[in-house]
């Protein structure tokens, strides 16, 4: 959310400089650039649940669902990655417009290197995050991080 005419201001003039250095200048009111860039999204709220064996849901952090030969991903320099965030699919059934977009059932799980928190934009940094996709639930074991 922008709150204030000087946040939108800076905003644009981000934009449109970006833009000045690509060659590509474009001018369209905040209405229009807000819309040619939003993208669903959900805001997730943590509550406590019952801790290991409540079955298969969503989770941060912990320890995930996957399969039994499921190898731990590591950064190039052999440093695990953290596990993040698991979303169980059935969850966001409700949520139309981001489900149409992702399987039906199943799992996604993410990890990312907390140590060296990389952006991510670099081919070289492209060892310090990994989403995984599960599709039978059933198949799945909880496994402790190393």
């Amino acid at each position: 959310t922008i709150a204030t005419e000087a946040a939108r201001g800076t905003l644009l003039r981000q934009w449109n400089k970006s833009a000045a250095q690509g060659g590509n200048i474009y001018h369209f009111s905040f209405g229009e650039f807000l819309e040619r860039n939003v993208a669903p999204s959900l805001r997730m709220q943590l509550v406590s649940g019952n801790g290991s064996g409540a079955g298969v849901c969503s989770q941060v952090g912990g320890s995930p669902l996957v399969p039994k030969s499921f190898e731990w991903p590591h950064t190039r320099k052999g440093r695990p990655l953290e596990f993040l965030i698991q979303i169980h699919l059935d969850d966001l059934a409700e949520f139309q417009e981001i489900a149409e977009h992702l399987p039906k059932e199943g799992i996604l799980s993410f990890f990312y290197d907390t140590v060296d928190q990389p952006w991510g934009f670099d081919p070289e940094e492209s060892d310090a995050w990994r989403v995984f996709y599960f599709e039978n639930v059933d198949d799945l074991v909880e496994v402790e991080p190393p």
